[in-house]
């Protein structure tokens, strides 16, 4: 299981042993942010980073996660063989406040609520690299992203 805490932007990943909920893993969802001065912004009461949205891919075999207010991002992680997860990127969605993602293959769609806009991450699973596609649809104040099949 892994969850994303929104007042602390972690990612916490916890094994079921023998019927147990057991604790392995904690990461921020935005790593490098105290070492990456291109990621800092200044920490006061109303710019935080929030954490928003968690999702796997299709074969969970990555975790992306996005943080919103201070610091408009998506995140993506590799997940080894033994559940832990391993930092890939990091990726500005291009709008404000990233309420939501969704995973399509190897695209990340974010619902950017203050802005009104759907915008789109590329992921290169060879890399692990996210970059942002230059469209955006209009969509009022998107809040939640549903992908539905062809």
């Amino acid at each position: 299981m892994y969850v994303l805490t929104e007042l602390t932007a972690r990612v916490f990943y916890y094994e079921r042993v023998d019927g147990v909920w057991t604790f392995r893993q904690e990461e921020d969802a935005i790593p490098g942010l105290t070492s990456d001065p291109a990621l800092q912004v200044p920490h006061t009461a109303d710019l935080l980073s929030i954490g928003a949205a968690i999702k796997l891919s299709e074969d969970e075999a990555y975790l992306f996660v996005s943080c919103r207010l201070g610091y408009q991002r998506v995140t993506a992680f590799r997940i080894e063989a033994d559940g832990r997860i391993v930092f890939c990127d990091t990726e500005l969605t291009g709008g404000i406040t990233p309420r939501d993602i969704a995973v399509v293959e190897d695209t990340v769609l974010t619902a950017n609520q203050d802005s009104g806009q759907v915008t789109f991450l590329s992921f290169d699973r060879a890399t692990g690299k996210l970059t942002r596609i230059p469209a955006t649809l209009d969509a009022g104040r998107p809040t939640c992203l549903v992908p539905v099949a062809d």
